[in-house]
């Protein structure tokens, strides 16, 4: 007489397939989340790289000789626009001896063709 081999202590192919199923199922619920993190994250680093432009133009700025200031703009790395006034209107501006100066660097999202822009301000006085 043969008796039956013990079950073995493995799972069988249905139990291996349910559990690709339900695996599946929630691998797919997670993709919506995980896109979104991943525009945000985009979003973050091109906000990151816009402030930058804008407060190394202020450095540089500061660093010039005060009557030698003018406005301008430029395009640093081909992907964003950056301009930058000089003010002498300002509510604690004085004329020749106190300007406001305006930076904005903007890019385009060629996502959604929406435009940011990051802007920095600050005041430098004619100190001698």
């Amino acid at each position: 007489m043969r008796e039956h081999p013990r079950a073995s202590a493995g799972f069988t192919l249905i139990e291996v397939l349910i559990a690709v199923v339900v695996l599946s199922v929630a691998l797919a619920g997670m993709i919506p989340v995980l896109l979104h993190t991943v525009r945000a994250n985009a979003f973050a680093n091109m906000t990151s790289r816009a402030a930058t432009y804008s407060q190394d133009k202020l450095e540089e700025l500061r660093a010039v000789e005060f009557s030698a200031i003018e406005p301008g703009n430029d395009t640093p790395e081909g992907l964003f626009s950056r301009s930058w006034t000089v003010d002498d209107t300002c509510e604690i501006c004085i004329p020749g001896i106190v300007v406001g100066i305006e930076v904005t660097t903007q890019w385009t999202d060629p996502r959604i063709g929406t435009t940011h822009r990051a802007r920095y301000y600050t005041v430098q006085a004619d100190v001698k």
